[in-house]
């Protein structure tokens, strides 16, 4: 967003408040605690808190007060934007949310890491009241594991109260199952309301096996392609999303050659979006939402 550092400027603003509109079927960002910079610069921990009471977006707040525009601008290079930029502050697990009637609090961990097809998972989790403070509670749960329109894995049963243990679920992946799988509590408390999902991935790609002219583009980057499309999302928001996703290997592209005399404030064309929109319903494939992404690399949009 534009931003005139200034101490007159500086005087005159009392806070900046951005907020990051995020898809909760985006795993990799639904990680408990999350940090924040400016144009490349740590942000303190307290800038930043997490809306999680929506069952399909999660929004993140940056709240930046006067003293830290004031230490923004006396430590760092004058510039004339500000470029918001959110990760997770720690790659340790557990992912978190809460259900869609905003009672329950989700934490949900599993055992190993990267998970294999082929093998055993067990998901550790625990479902806290959010009007107790985050505190356990002993509730009824219907929990599924699902890859698409496919369920893999179901049980039910009553979440334990202690702070000490977790819930506990082991499942099996099959052979043929890769990429993302979501992993679905429904009817906490005997509450149809009370549900949400939670995105893991199987055979995470590592960066020995990327492959160079691969594009592989999970379905659930849809609904941000869509949301962005249809302007409910920022131009800055959408990129920063493919960026950080491309920069994890969730997204692959192939590999392009990037424009080094980028303008400084690009703007993404109207045919990328109508691209964005055209995917996000199946209207067009893969490989030509791929040469959408590629163009903001070539053009400096995107930082990979």
């Amino acid at each position: 967003m534009p931003f005139v550092w200034s101490e007159d400027n500086i005087n005159q603003t009392s806070v900046v408040h951005e907020e990051i509109v995020i898809s909760k079927t985006f795993g990799d960002l639904m990680i408990e605690s999350l940090s924040a910079n400016v144009n490349g610069v740590e942000l303190p921990d307290y800038v930043v808190s997490v809306d999680d009471f929506s069952e399909e977006r999660r929004i993140i707040h940056i709240v930046v007060n006067q003293k830290d525009l004031f230490d923004l601008y006396q430590n760092n290079e004058i510039q004339d934007s500000m470029e918001f930029l959110i990760k997770p502050s720690d790659e340790n697990l557990p992912l978190s949310t809460i259900t869609g009637n905003g009672q329950f609090r989700i934490k949900l961990n599993w055992e190993p890491y990267e998970i294999k097809s082929g093998s055993n998972v067990t998901l550790l989790f625990d479902i806290m009241d959010v009007f107790l403070k985050n505190k356990p509670i002993s509730v009824n749960y219907d929990l599924s594991v699902m890859h698409a329109e496919d369920e893999i894995f179901s049980t039910s049963g009553i979440s334990t109260d202690s702070r000490e243990e977790h819930n506990i679920a082991t499942f099996f992946v099959p052979e043929n199952i890769n990429g993302v799988i979501l992993v679905q509590f429904d009817n906490l408390d005997g509450n149809s309301l009370a549900r949400v999902g939670l995105p893991i991935v199987v055979n995470r790609v590592n960066d020995s096996e990327e492959s160079s002219n691969e594009i592989s583009i999970p379905d659930w980057v849809r609904n941000n392609a869509g949301w962005w499309s249809s302007n409910q999302i920022k131009d800055s928001d959408f990129a920063s999303g493919i960026e950080y996703m491309i920069e994890e290997k969730i997204i692959q592209v192939p590999r392009t050659t990037i424009n080094e005399q980028s303008i400084e404030e690009p703007i993404i064309p109207d045919w990328v979006r109508s691209n964005a929109g055209w995917w996000s319903e199946y209207l067009i494939s893969d490989e030509e939402f791929a040469n959408g992404l590629q163009y903001l690399i070539e053009n400096g949009i995107i930082s990979v």
